[in-house]
């Protein structure tokens, strides 16, 4: 095939890059012909030469494991969290360009990527709850709007971060008294393998600015709710009230309150834990809202193809394989 009839996605995450390498055809669900895997690209984690690094060592690798020599193909999507920025967008046009990396290119936030793999019709709404937290929609017209997004400072309500952070002063205020016991503490002392809870101090605030870290950190506040531990148990409630916030207020601003919309659900906290989801579904339903059908995406990299390859049917491509 030549690689004229070759698209690219690229997701940057939090935690790390994907790159799939498909061909024009690609529908969601296909296997991609190659897949580079490199760390993580989130510029307001690691830093823009850190993230251009790693999304180049991914593209190359997909090309690699394709069985390809990196070069200049059709078109590209690289989907990251805050691409919609004037800043990133110049950013990210000026890395494809200098790589040569596709004729077409288009830098999209992570919600859009995500939107587009869940929804054949790319309508409906998007929520990612990982490392941070964000609502994204279309609405059959074409219009957009979103909710969330501010990140760790001031927003990320219901994230994978928010939910470490509350199960770590959760556990700071049990151990002061002025809270109920939570299981949260001996789990917290097991992970961090650490003997007292005053030693918490120095082992979190030694890793403070690895974001990426202390989302993970969210997964024992899943586990100790899925125990039973009513503390933990209060903390995902409010992290699904706040992400059921995001995505009525999109559907309100879109008209679509009224009406049922596809739900696409992505991000590592809210893909992984099932009782997040169901007590967001159980919110949005008591709000009268209309979330169907629901979709959960491991693979939003998939949407980032599926958009790249949009623009080439844009474009008018007649023959986008390049096959005669």
């Amino acid at each position: 095939m030549s690689v004229s009839g070759l698209v690219i996605g690229i997701d940057g995450g939090g935690s790390k890059t994907l790159a799939w390498l498909a061909d024009a055809t690609y529908s969601y669900g296909a296997v991609p012909l190659g897949v580079g895997e490199a760390g993580p690209s989130n510029p307001q984690s690691v830093g823009w030469e850190t993230a251009l690094e790693n999304m180049g060592r991914a593209v190359d690798t997909a090309f690699i494991a394709a069985g390809y020599s990196p070069s200049k193909i059709a078109a590209a999507c690289v989907a990251m969290a805050g691409s919609d920025r004037e800043n990133a967008r110049r950013r990210l046009n000026d890395w494809s360009a200098g790589r040569q990396l596709a004729t077409r290119f288009l830098p999209v936030h992570d919600a859009a990527a995500l939107l587009a793999a869940g929804t054949p019709d790319d309508y409906g709404v998007a929520i990612i709850s990982g490392t941070g937290s964000l609502a994204f929609g279309r609405s059959k017209s074409g219009k957009t709007a979103r909710s969330g997004g501010w990140g760790y400072l001031f927003g990320d309500e219901g994230s994978g971060y928010a939910v470490a952070i509350a199960g770590l002063r959760a556990v700071a205020t049990a151990v002061d008294g002025r809270t109920a016991q939570t299981l949260l503490t001996d789990r917290f002392l097991q992970e961090l393998a650490i003997a007292s809870p005053t030693e918490m101090v120095q082992a979190v605030y030694a890793r403070q600015d690895d974001r990426t870290w202390l989302s993970s950190l969210s997964q024992i506040v899943v586990s100790a709710a899925d125990e039973g531990d009513a503390v933990a148990q209060r903390i995902l409630e409010a992290a699904a009230d706040a992400l059921a916030e995001q995505v009525t207020a999109v559907t309100r601003t879109l008209g679509m309150d009224a009406e049922k919309y596809p739900l696409v659900i992505g991000g590592g906290l809210l893909v992984q834990a099932a009782s997040l989801r169901e007590g967001l579904i159980t919110r949005l339903r008591q709000r009268e809202s209309s979330p169907d059908p629901v979709t959960v995406v491991s693979h939003p990299v998939a949407g980032a193809v599926i958009l790249a390859r949009n623009l080439m049917t844009a474009a008018g491509e007649t023959n986008p394989t390049g096959q005669e």
